[in-house]
């Protein structure tokens, strides 16, 4: 009797263990999906390209998704950085 509830445990653990990693293995899946750009997003870039921006420090082009912007409060102008590190040396020099 004892034999037949071990085998009945060790039974639920496996199939308790199987059911969770599967659940684990279809979030991973769901995660990597929403990670790769769809069809639609890569030709929406395509079509419609972002503007660039130089850095104000060391002139490398950027995105203006992904610029990191000051604005000179005496002349109110945009400057624009590709890094904070840029920014901080940009101004203590």
């Amino acid at each position: 009797m004892k034999f037949f509830l071990w085998c009945a445990f060790i039974l639920l653990v496996v199939l308790a263990l199987r059911k969770k990693l599967r659940l684990w293995l279809q979030h991973q899946k769901n995660q990597r999906r929403t990670d790769i750009p769809t069809q639609t997003q890569v030709e929406m870039r395509a079509k419609h390209p972002e503007a660039m921006l130089a850095c104000a420090h060391c002139g490398m082009y950027i995105p203006v998704s992904e610029a990191i912007r000051h604005t000179d409060l005496d002349t109110h102008n945009d400057v624009v950085f590709c890094s904070t590190a840029h920014r901080q040396q940009y101004f203590s020099s």
